[in-house]
């Protein structure tokens, strides 16, 4: 099968993006608690993680889901179900005892908890503290586990054709599905576990958007896409800016889902026409974006500790550019070095064994 190198970019790219949003967020004023904030946050970064924290990461769930068709047809359920083990519950579980207990360390020092906490519980505490953006991991797996428990019916020959007859107006229609999500499975107080918007975006991409003929189509739905996402941005920046964007108020608002799935599409549809291909940049983005993903949010909140605790006198717009060129330089690094260390590289990224190394014992 044809590589779709579109998908790869979007992956890819929306990786930096959350990259460049945990970097402004971390000093939001919007209310948003990360123990960092004094709420004095610079308009423009609030601006920017406003306007991404609608569809950035159902995006990615919704990739996820067709890699998740390519990965189960290529290699079987069993395999399948073993891999997603090794790459998303091992860096999830005992990334967070090796390395990961760092970032948790630091949130309950920021916070104030230590000085209340048994010494024998500090470790363990901060290890269940520093999940950050492996949530996402945690996330996909339950959604791996559903899909391999349901598989056949999930690919009978029915669904498949009811792809084919899929036009443009239920490819829009999709967005009443993402509005119910929304509204279901939401685990309180801890507002990244959204369950069942990012539920249906998985199995929209496992059922649907792995399908050729689903994207083309979204490529001819470009212009409308765009200008549906222009008009519900504005109208969604309108109501919105300002408030805390991670809120059950902005994120069950049908206007914020309807802003959120045009986005999508536009996204999909344009990376279909103009990102479809590869070069040098793109083949080492999508090499890294992985690691990226999976140790950014230490040296994020690292770094963070650092400007919070030492120069507090630095302007908030200053901190947002010191912390992203930081993790920009930092994060490569980091993951050349835990790529490269035994043991390390298994508990936090979930690598056995590097390509050379494996050549090398053949």
């Amino acid at each position: 099968m044809k590589r779709k190198y579109y998908l790869d970019n979007i992956r890819s790219l929306t990786v930096l993006l959350v990259i460049i949003y945990h970097a402004f967020y971390l000093f939001n004023g919007v209310g948003i608690p990360t123990g960092f904030s004094n709420g004095d946050g610079f308009w423009m970064y609030d601006a920017i993680c406003t306007f991404v924290y609608p569809w950035f990461m159902v995006l990615l769930f919704l990739v996820a889901g067709v890699s998740a068709r390519h990965s189960i047809e290529k290699h079987g359920k069993r395999e399948f179900l073993r891999e997603r083990v090794r790459k998303l519950i091992i860096p999830s579980t005992l990334g967070l005892l090796a390395l990961h207990w760092i970032s948790g360390y630091i949130n309950i020092k920021v916070g104030g908890g230590l000085e209340y906490m048994p010494s024998l519980l500090i470790y363990p505490i901060s290890a269940l503290s520093g999940t950050g953006p492996l949530w996402f991991s945690q996330t996909l797996f339950v959604f791996s586990v559903l899909l391999v428990v349901f598989y056949n019916r999930l690919n009978s020959t029915k669904l498949d054709k009811l792809c084919e007859r899929t036009n443009e107006i239920i490819i829009i229609s999709f967005l009443l599905l993402i509005f119910v999500g929304a509204q279901i499975l939401n685990v309180p107080v801890i507002s990244v576990y959204r369950f069942g918007i990012y539920g249906v975006a998985f199995f929209l991409g496992y059922l649907f958007f792995y399908f050729e003929n689903i994207i083309e189509k979204c490529v001819k739905l470009i212009p409308i896409t765009i200008c549906g996402s222009i008009i519900l941005g504005v109208l969604y920046f309108w109501m919105h800016f300002g408030k805390n964007y991670a809120s059950d108020e902005v994120l069950k608002n049908l206007v914020t889902n309807a802003y959120a799935w045009f986005s999508i599409l536009a996204i999909i549809g344009t990376a279909k026409k103009w990102l479809n291909k590869t070069n040098r940049v793109f083949n080492y983005l999508n090499k890294i974006s992985f690691g990226l993903y999976i140790l950014h949010y230490l040296v994020l909140t690292v770094v963070g500790y650092v400007l919070y605790e030492y120069f507090a006198h630095v302007p908030v717009y200053a901190k947002g550019i010191i912390l992203l060129i930081a993790m920009a330089v930092l994060t490569p690094i980091l993951f050349w070095l835990i790529e490269r260390t035994p043991f390390l590289r298994y508990f936090v990224l979930g690598i056995k064994r590097r390509k050379n190394e494996i050549q090398t014992n053949n």
